[in-house]
């Protein structure tokens, strides 16, 4: 019987791929992977800590706004500002990870505030507590809101929110990822009617265009190197295709790099289909 190679991380067997450290450690593909993206989010936050305070303030109050439902317009201006004023290059794909930094900042923040003022009510400093219980019993109780996709309670601020921009009400787990919402709204502008979260009876899909039977998810990188996430994926394709949908998949980094090429390919595909399927009917 041969060697067993184990993973110096996980204590699993390696099997195939594996990555080897600078200690000619050997760890499985998955660790390495899970290695790597530790790695860039300490890169990402060394290189946050070096930007210019004024750089860092636009940063903040940017996310502070649009907690990642920022408009792409708004989303390159920002990018633009930033190259133009600090002189400092920002890709939608590192964006993304100094925006989950930043909005982890601020909602530490915000606890501890709301902390605070709670303290300071407790003591007898301040009457917001009260206050924020008068206008919740004011609020009518009839009105409730719901997620279309697990049915929690939303409130109504997101609940119009969502409705405007993606067609139904969502809570915010359900609002898919940032190049999810990118992809969406993209397709949206180029006028290609396409449904956000749909349903098909069996899964959840991130975009889907009914017209034309077509899926579109927008996956992490461990969709394509985690055996388990891999094989879950094709039973869900499979399903799909005996539905008589096709599922095109891109990676995060794809739609980072690429998204105005990857919709204006989308939106000529599915216009041509919308030609086959006329003329079949």
């Amino acid at each position: 019987m041969g060697i067993i190679l184990r993973c110096a991380r996980c204590n699993g067997i390696i099997l195939l791929n594996y990555y080897t450290l600078s200690d000619k450690t050997k760890i499985c593909w998955l660790c390495g992977e899970k290695e790597k993206e530790q790695e860039r989010q300490r890169m990402i936050q060394e290189t946050l800590q070096k930007f210019p305070e004024g750089a860092y303030n636009v940063l903040y109050k940017f996310v502070e706004k649009y907690r990642g439902m920022s408009p792409i317009e708004e989303l390159h201006k920002l990018i633009n500002l930033l190259e133009v004023k600090y002189q400092i290059h920002i890709s939608l794909y590192d964006f993304n990870d100094i925006e989950d930094i930043l909005k982890r900042k601020i909602e530490e923040a915000e606890r501890i505030q709301s902390l605070e003022e709670f303290e300071k009510d407790l003591l007898g400093k301040t009457e917001y507590i009260h206050k924020k219980i008068d206008a919740l019993l004011k609020e009518d109780d009839d009105t409730k809101y719901f997620c279309t996709v697990c049915n929690n309670i939303i409130d109504k601020k997101n609940f119009e929110y969502t409705k405007t921009h993606f067609g139904k009400p969502l809570c915010v787990t359900h609002q898919g990822t940032r190049y999810q919402r990118l992809l969406f709204e993209a397709l949206k502008q180029r006028g290609i009617e396409c449904e956000f979260e749909a349903y098909d009876g069996f899964k959840h899909v991130d975009i889907a265009i009914p017209k034309v039977r077509l899926y579109i998810e927008i996956d992490g990188d461990y969709h394509s190197t985690d055996p388990m996430q891999l094989g879950k994926d094709l039973m869900r394709d499979e399903y799909s295709s005996k539905e008589g949908y096709i599922t095109k998949h891109y990676t995060n980094k794809q739609i980072a790099e690429n998204l105005p090429a990857i919709a204006d390919a989308l939106v000529e595909v599915i216009k041509n289909r919308e030609k086959i399927n006329s003329v079949i009917n």
